[in-house]
């Protein structure tokens, strides 16, 4: 995902090491600065802009077998993480 997304100019984290087999990695750290942090009237026009074209190079990056299919599965396997993660462990 950082190769195919960081071709097309997006920000991606730099892989500092990893360890597939057990489903690690060490990544950078992007930086404590959000897009919500710098929201507001004067701002909101070109950011959205910036996250809509962001947009657009990923999709545009994407092809076909590079990266495993988003299907049902997996959807759900991430929307299981809510409750286990969020829910139970930061919310108690």
């Amino acid at each position: 995902v950082c190769g195919l997304f960081g071709a097309a100019g997006v920000t991606v984290p730099t892989v500092l090491a990893q360890d597939l087999e057990q489903g690690f990695l060490l990544l950078a750290d992007l930086g404590n600065q959000t897009y919500l942090s710098r929201l507001d009237d004067s701002t909101a026009h070109g950011m959205y802009a910036d996250a809509a074209a962001t947009l657009v190079r990923i999709q545009a990056a994407t092809r076909p077998g590079e990266l495993p299919a988003y299907d049902r599965a997996l959807l759900q396997r991430e929307l299981d993480l809510f409750p286990q993660w969020y829910v139970a462990k930061h919310l108690g």
